[in-house]
């Protein structure tokens, strides 16, 4: 059980960064 949400927070804080970085390639490109 602990393992299971280790691995969803762990997956949430890599998949934001990653979020993140393609909403400011989409503002900086035309």
């Amino acid at each position: 059980m602990y393992l299971l949400v280790y691995s969803i927070t762990t997956s949430i804080l890599l998949l934001f960064p990653s979020f993140n970085i393609n909403s400011q390639i989409n503002s900086v490109l035309p």
